[in-house]
């Protein structure tokens, strides 16, 4: 796609968290799986991978080290787990706006890339359940690149791949790891609530190093982003 003559030139939407509430059925998994294995983990271990790429979680739990499980057990398990726990009803929940905020995107002529932590194989079904597949120009997952969310990596590629720099993009996030890595690549920055754990519980992410921190996307619009960015 050719990219339009008005900012935002791009616009890079995160997944969990931000346009699926993935992440507490993967946390909730990850720490089954390493009880289950014998490995009791911390408060930090428990909460680390809100943001964070799955081949850094593996690497910060030293999965490896405590039960020689190489980064595809280790996702194989933790999938196997995720997977009943949606068989039993625990189906992600939709987040509001971020489905229409893509299609708007789309309208506008706004190249869009998923740029997320997750990797492909979870990316598929997370697009079938909201109904985008094959929206995304792009699609930038945790298979594409090396160091994860908060190192700029996977947001300059996804500029990259848009074909237009960073710093015409706009980032959707929800996390302090992934607004630090779409800022870090030059982009700005929209966060938003809708996921985020209550205030006092210690994985609340501060979302307010962002450039605009909303409720959520339901409250962001195309024209929104242009005046809110105009400067």
């Amino acid at each position: 796609m050719t990219p339009q003559s008005v900012w935002p030139f791009g616009a890079m939407f995160d997944l969990d968290g931000t346009l699926l509430d993935r992440e507490p059925l993967m946390l909730e998994s990850i720490s089954a799986v390493m009880t289950g294995a014998g490995v009791h983990l911390t408060e930090d271990e428990a909460t680390f991978g809100l943001g964070r790429a799955w081949q850094d979680v593996h690497r910060h739990l030293r999965v490896d080290e405590r039960l020689g499980w190489d980064l595809q057990v280790f996702l194989d398990r933790v999938f196997a787990h995720a997977t009943d726990l949606i068989r039993s009803g625990g189906l992600p929940r939709i987040l509001p706006g971020g489905r229409e905020l893509v299609l708007a995107c789309k309208t506008a002529g706004i190249p869009v890339a998923l740029v997320t932590g997750s990797r492909h194989a979870e990316v598929v079904p997370a697009l079938a359940q909201l109904e985008l597949v094959g929206v995304f120009d792009h699609v930038v997952a945790a298979d594409d690149y090396g160091p994860g969310k908060p190192a700029p990596d996977a947001y300059l590629l996804g500029a990259k791949r848009l074909g237009v720099p960073a710093s015409g993009c706009v980032a959707f996030e929800d996390s302090e790891a992934g607004i630090g890595a779409a800022l870090a690549a030059g982009c700005r920055v929209v966060a938003a609530e809708s996921a985020n754990l209550p205030d006092g519980h210690p994985a609340r992410q501060d979302l307010t190093g962002a450039s605009w921190h909303v409720a959520s996307l339901a409250d962001v619009s195309v024209d929104h982003l242009r005046v809110r960015f105009s400067g």
